[in-house]
């Protein structure tokens, strides 16, 4: 294994192979460890995914990027899933050629249960993590700028996530530690809920 296959960004992947997608077609990494190839199933989601997203965006003249970040690409990739899993999703074939039979079927209230979260412990002082909402802010631009570490630490977390936003459960990929000491001891902080 080496450093660079571990640490291979989805998005240069995905400019190296063409292989984006509103979708994921296989396990990606998360920069934590090297991912799993492929399957043949997944293999042929994205082929039938790679194939469609060709044809259909040269039909409607735009690029093919343009069409799978389109209402048309995301049904279209629940198409090619459908295609080699089986009826899954409703969806029809109209919504991958009109944006507008796409649109028209989005749920007005949808549910959105995001698996990885992450807040820092106050009063831990990690400032390189700024960077990451600095990042962030290009995305989206009403996080503004980000002066302090109270942004990152579990009020700001409940507030940008659950009030802020359209997120309706959340998982933080790891329980922090309230204290440097705690976590090299291994010690869980005490967990409670209302």
């Amino acid at each position: 294994m080496t450093t660079t296959s571990r640490w291979r960004r989805k998005w240069e992947r995905d400019h190296l192979t063409d292989g984006w997608s509103p979708i994921p077609t296989q396990i990606v990494s998360n920069e934590e460890y090297v991912p799993m190839p492929p399957t043949r199933e997944q293999r042929r989601v994205a082929d039938r995914l790679r194939e469609t997203s060709r044809l259909h965006a040269a039909a409607l003249g735009v690029t093919r990027r343009q069409f799978l970040a389109s209402p048309c690409g995301m049904a279209a990739a629940f198409l090619a899933l459908n295609t080699v899993f089986g009826r899954f999703f409703d969806v029809s074939p109209a919504e991958a050629w009109e944006a507008a039979a796409a649109t028209e079927r989005q749920p007005q209230s949808q549910f959105v249960f995001d698996v990885q979260t992450h807040h820092v412990a106050a009063p831990r002082q990690f400032t390189s993590v700024l960077r990451f909402r600095e990042v962030a802010r290009r995305w989206n631009p009403e996080i503004g700028v980000t002066r302090d570490m109270s942004e990152v630490y579990l009020d700001n977390y409940i507030k940008e996530v659950f009030l802020d936003s359209d997120t309706a459960v959340a998982v933080i990929s790891g329980i922090p530690a309230a204290t440097d000491e705690q976590k090299r001891r291994g010690a869980r902080p005490r967990v409670t809920s209302s």
